[in-house]
């Protein structure tokens, strides 16, 4: 086959790929959250909080309180994102250490986000992790597992 025909085909595919459209989103329930978030040996607070489409839940793993925060959501329930944080408080205005710190986090990790918010003469830490439900994969305790190992992960590296 030419080389001609081969970016011809080539160029036919990418249409037909173009044309077929982005792939379409895998929902999760809040239900199917709470359960992957349990069976990966979390406790989960009671209720579950809807405001606007989106879903809030909160608990404690591996010694840490979480949030959870579904966005994107249908009034059936069904949500687009994931996003699974932890926030660690702190007295003072944050010292350069704790920026630099946070910064070697997001400079050196591929998982999650380290963050710093301040707030009447205080700051806190965050660490979150945004699971993106496109099409490609569904949510499950995977998900959950890679957010303790990203947590544990920032917790270390802050330490040090």
């Amino acid at each position: 086959m030419s080389e001609r025909s081969l970016i011809a085909l080539a160029g036919l595919a990418a249409l037909d790929c173009a044309a077929a459209g982005p792939a379409s989103a895998t929902p999760v329930d809040p239900a199917d959250v709470r359960a992957a978030l349990i069976l990966n040996g979390a406790a989960i607070n009671d209720a579950d909080e809807y405001d606007g489409g989106v879903y809030s839940m909160s608990g404690q793993i591996d010694n840490y309180a979480f949030n959870v925060k579904l966005l994107g959501c249908t009034d059936n329930r069904d949500c687009a994102t994931v996003m699974i944080y932890s926030l660690f408080d702190a007295p003072g205005d944050p010292p350069i250490e704790a920026y630099e710190k946070v910064n070697g986090y997001n400079d050196n990790y591929l998982d999650g986000r380290a963050f710093i918010l301040r707030a009447d003469g205080n700051f806190t830490y965050g660490f979150d992790l945004v699971i993106q439900l496109d099409g490609e994969e569904a949510f499950s305790t995977l998900h959950v597992k890679r957010f303790q190992s990203a947590l544990g992960d920032f917790v270390d590296h802050m330490k040090d």
